[in-house]
């Protein structure tokens, strides 16, 4: 669609939700924000976080690839994305990532408007 050329929308569709359940998961856009058509020809590999920052399972990481897939023919199928290993888990919860690794902002003090609704409500 940035390059102007026609396209499939179903292998366009799973890109987009393949940058969605990035997004999901790591808690950024996969290639930043792509402004120029220039920018979008020069699409690297798709990246992970470091392991000491986010641990990522395999098969997600097979699933956001596959979806991902910069070129089209190879991209996955919904088919393929319904009977992937991540999607099919057996497992009551799915790990998608060690969130707790990820630094939290902090907050320094509490406003004058918080302070009084703690009080109001003896939080």
């Amino acid at each position: 669609m940035l390059l102007k050329s026609s396209y499939d929308p179903r292998q366009l569709d799973l890109w987009s939700l393949g940058t969605v359940l990035y997004m999901m998961v790591i808690g950024k856009l996969p290639h930043g924000r792509i402004k120029t058509e220039e920018e979008a020809r020069s699409l690297k590999p798709l990246g992970f976080p470091a392991p000491n920052v986010m641990i990522l399972t395999p098969q997600i990481k097979e699933l956001l690839v596959g979806m991902m897939a910069y070129v089209p023919s190879s991209r996955y199928t919904i088919n393929r994305v319904r009977n992937s290993e991540w999607f099919n888990a057996e497992a009551d919860t799915v790990q998608i990532g060690s969130f707790y690794l990820v630094r939290q902002p902090q907050k320094v003090c509490d406003g004058e408007r918080e302070r009084e609704v703690k009080a109001e409500y003896e939080i």
